[in-house]
């Protein structure tokens, strides 16, 4: 789990990189994240779809576009929501 910041340094949420991407945004210092909502959940969450980058300054991550990286953020907190049970119990059926 990474932190990012936003261009005045304010720190704006945390994301996790899968090997790949920490590879690219380590070897070239720039990385863009193409996302959408699953096609399963779209009859509850909409179809939402974006893109945001992150660049390298230091040893910070920053979001290029902090709003779209905020979207983001809101479309995975949506999904995690989704995914817990309601009553505590694991649902076999999602």
């Amino acid at each position: 789990m990474i932190d990012v910041y936003d261009e005045d340094g304010n720190q704006i949420g945390q994301h996790d990189l899968s090997e790949q991407q920490a590879t690219v945004l380590g070897k070239l210092g720039r990385l863009t994240v193409f996302y959408h909502t699953p096609q399963l959940m779209r009859h509850k969450l909409g179809n939402l779809a974006g893109s945001f980058t992150f660049y390298t300054s230091g040893d910070r991550v920053i979001a290029f576009d902090p709003k779209a990286f905020g979207e983001f953020q809101r479309l995975q907190a949506a999904i995690n929501a989704m995914q817990e049970p309601e009553n505590g119990k694991p649902d076999p059926v999602r």
